[in-house]
C-alpha cells in the first residue's frame, strides 16, 4: 500500500488514495504508533462529483465528519501531488464543503461559524463541522497537576452532564469526540 504522512499544527495523518478500502481495523492498525505508521487519523483521497472528498477516519477506526488540521493537510497533499491547481480549492467533507486557500505563510481553511450545540455548568459543546467539548477552568496548571485518574473521572462527569444538556437542547446532538480546556487568564 502506498501512503504519505502529513503533519499539521500538532496533528499527523496517514494519507491514502481511493484504491484503498478502509475498515476500522485497518485504520486503527495504520494509526498505531508502535506497530503501524502512527497518526491521529487517516485521510483517504476520493472523488465526490467535481470535488475531492476528504474521507477522514479517527485513529480508533471510527468515521469523523472532518478535522480542521486534516483538511489543511489534505489540501496541501492535493497541491503537492498536482491533483489540484490554483490558490484555492473546495474540498468535500462529511460536514460539508470547506475552502482551502494558499497564503504566503501556509494554508487557511474557511471553517465557517461555530455552531453552539448546548451547554451546562461544566462546559460548552460547539461544532466546527465536528463536535467539541470546551471546559472552563481557572488555571490550566492546576488541571495538569491533578492525578490522571481524577482528571479522567472529572472529564467523564463533565461529558455526561454536558451530553445530557446537549441532548435536551439539541436532540440530533452527535457523539462527543473532541475535548478542550479553555483557560481565560
Amino acid at each position: 500500500m502506498r501512503f504519505t504522512k502529513g503533519h499539521g499544527t500538532g496533528n499527523d495523518f496517514v494519507i491514502v488514495d481511493e484504491s484503498v478500502t478502509l475498515t476500522p481495523e485497518l485504520v486503527a492498525g495504520l494509526c498505531d504508533r508502535r506497530f503501524g505508521i502512527g497518526g491521529d487519523g487517516v485521510l483517504r483521497v476520493a472523488r465526490s462529483g467535481d470535488l475531492y472528498f476528504m474521507d477522514y477516519w479517527n485513529s480508533d477506526g471510527s468515521l469523523s465528519e472532518m478535522c480542521g488540521n486534516g483538511v489543511r493537510v489534505f489540501a496541501r497533499y492535493l497541491w503537492e501531488t498536482e491533483l489540484a491547481t490554483g490558490m484555492s480549492i473546495e474540498i468535500a467533507t462529511r460536514a460539508g464543503v470547506r475552502t482551502a486557500i494558499q497564503e504566503w505563510n501556509g494554508i487557511r481553511v474557511d471553517m465557517g461559524a461555530p455552531v453552539r450545540l448546548g451547554q451546562s455548568d461544566g462546559g460548552l459543546a460547539v461544532s466546527m463541522g465536528n463536535p467539541h467539548l470546551v471546559f472552563k477552568v481557572d488555571d490550566v496548571a492546576d488541571e495538569e497537576s491533578v492525578p490522571v485518574e481524577e482528571r479522567r473521572a472529572r472529564l467523564a462527569a463533565w461529558r455526561t452532564d454536558l451530553k445530557r444538556a446537549c441532548e435536551n437542547q439539541s436532540p440530533q446532538f452527535p457523539v462527543l469526540e473532541n475535548q478542550r480546556i479553555l483557560h481565560r487568564g
